[in-house]
């Protein structure tokens, strides 16, 4: 008991509001999907519930802050900011394909794409210079992420070797082999077939 004592005290203590759900009426810090599904008895998924009421919904104030790190402020113990962080990369490990999708999305939603354009319009032109550079930096860094998700490997080392491997294989006069033929290869042979490479 006098642990949720203090986790409901340190969560009274962050800035912001807690979230309603629409079902149950009770305050929450978060709505998670399986509270979602439960309440409405099998009829709303998470994603349906927040077309239907919204992002705001579904994560309260108090939520947001805490993932932010204003908690920290607020005097949260290093264990439970520890344990949040945990909780956060095992889900983006479990549900990978589908955090990374959900990003795409909004990344090119509509209303995001307006907002953008109107904050476009009314910038100065020092601050339209600073979004430039910061930009083709971002593109630096989404090229090497994009690389890194495809398991392409872009260090310096990577690449020196890559070529070292490139210029032995346009070198020689041996046939290039693939891993995949030369177990084929050696799998056929112990069957005692002629085969010639």
């Amino acid at each position: 008991m006098g642990n949720k004592e203090n986790k409901k005290e340190f969560y009274d203590s962050l800035p912001g509001n807690y979230v309603k759900c629409n079902f149950c009426q009770r305050d929450y810090l978060f709505l998670s999907k399986s509270h979602i599904f439960k309440c409405s008895n099998g009829m709303m998924t998470y994603e349906q519930y927040i077309e239907k009421f919204g992002r705001q919904a579904v994560w309260s104030e108090k939520y947001s802050h805490l993932m932010k790190g204003i908690c920290k402020e607020a005097g949260a113990r290093p264990e439970v900011i520890e344990k949040l962080k945990n909780a956060n990369k095992k889900y983006y490990e479990e549900h990978k394909e589908e955090v990374l999708k959900r990003t795409e999305k909004m990344r090119n939603s509509p209303n995001r794409l307006k907002n953008l354009l109107e904050n476009y319009q009314n910038m100065s032109e020092e601050e339209h210079q600073t979004r430039v550079e910061a930009s083709k930096k971002s593109w630096k860094n989404e090229e090497k992420r994009q690389n890194r998700l495809k398991g392409i490997k872009t260090s310096e080392k990577a690449i020196i070797a890559r070529k070292n491997n490139w210029e032995k294989c346009l070198s020689t006069t041996q046939p290039i082999i693939s891993k995949p033929a030369k177990q084929l290869y050696e799998y056929l042979k112990s069957k005692n077939y002629n085969v010639e490479l």
